[in-house]
């Protein structure tokens, strides 16, 4: 079973930072240069996408690491878990905090409200969370976990 949740938590992650690192590229490249008309277009965009992808990656993933920790509780004598999921609880709060800031600059937008600063806002959020989502990878990646997801990902294709 601790590989279901295994595979299960892989996959979840992948449909997080996947998604968020084409967001975030899109929203650096085009966004500060952009008309107000096409900011509003693209920000609509990037809340459609985040809701199809990112918002249930990142109510799961908890989830299923408690699954992980319930079947296998040896993981909480490591202290570089610890470390893990302390970023992970960050990165999930800064990910909330961004979605509401996405909100109320479309709320503003579509009401011909101010929004001076709050993109600026909105990327910085987004970019803090990419960033931290790439250091819990590192970690994994780290504690040998590479292997042990290509062993297991690998078993599971063939």
């Amino acid at each position: 079973m601790y590989n279901v949740y295994f595979l299960t938590h892989f996959a979840l992650m992948l449909l997080w930072v996947v998604p968020a690192f084409y967001l975030n590229y899109r929203l650096l490249k085009k966004y500060p240069n952009a008309a107000p008309e096409e900011k509003l277009t693209m920000l609509k965009s990037v809340q459609s996408i985040s809701d199809k992808t990112e918002l249930p990656a990142s109510s799961f993933i908890p989830l299923v690491g408690v699954l992980m920790i319930l079947n296998n509780t040896s993981f909480l004598q490591i202290g570089i878990i610890h470390f893990k999921t302390l970023l992970a609880l960050i990165a999930i709060g800064l990910y909330h905090m961004s979605r509401g800031r996405l909100k109320r600059i479309i709320t503003s937008m579509e009401g011909s409200g101010a929004v001076v600063g709050q993109g600026r806002q909105l990327i910085l959020l987004r970019v803090i969370t990419l960033v931290l989502l790439a250091a819990i990878v590192l970690l994994i990646f780290t504690l040998n976990g590479y292997f042990k997801t290509v062993f297991v990902v690998g078993s599971w294709i063939s």
